[in-house]
């Protein structure tokens, strides 16, 4: 992981060249209308995922106000808004969590579909759908056990 100049560890994502703003209006995050949408925008995609059976079961114990707040950071990054995403790596925040490619993809088109309902420019939704296709191999880890006690689709 890198720095910034304030010595902040930044995410990968936050420095690829892909991210940078495109058409006129500033950069994406501006275009779709800045940190009142992004976090709106974060924290309708999580009632949408704690809603669907097929994924609730990986947020079981977690702390959802701050996974919420890295959300909205690093979503904000992903689209150049302010400051950088300086949690933790994204294959470290996922490994053992088991995510499938179909629960990931699922994930995914959530966020799109959120981005298109706000209005979300087109260039926005594409670049964020090729982001997500980006980063796909640090966060999908095909479960060796389906029935793995805790873990979704589990029934006790």
């Amino acid at each position: 992981m890198a720095t910034n100049p304030e010595g902040a560890d930044v995410h990968p994502v936050a420095q690829d060249p892909q991210h940078e703003p495109e058409g006129d209006g500033g950069s994406a995050f501006e275009r779709i209308g800045g940190a009142a949408t992004v976090r709106l925008a974060v924290d309708e995609l999580y009632k949408l995922i704690l809603a669907d059976p097929e994924l609730e079961g990986y947020f079981q114990g977690v702390n959802m106000p701050k996974l919420k707040v890295h959300m909205v950071d690093l979503l904000t990054t992903v689209l150049g808004g302010p400051g950088q995403y300086t949690g933790r790596e994204l294959a470290d925040a996922h490994r053992g969590l088991e995510i499938t490619e179909e629960h990931y993809r699922k994930v995914g088109d959530y966020l799109i579909g959120l981005l298109e309902r706000i209005g979300a420019p087109d260039d926005v939704v594409e670049s964020v759908g090729a982001t997500l296709t980006a980063v796909s191999d640090q966060i999908i880890e095909e479960p060796d056990d389906e029935s793995r006690p805790g873990g979704p689709g589990h029934d006790g």
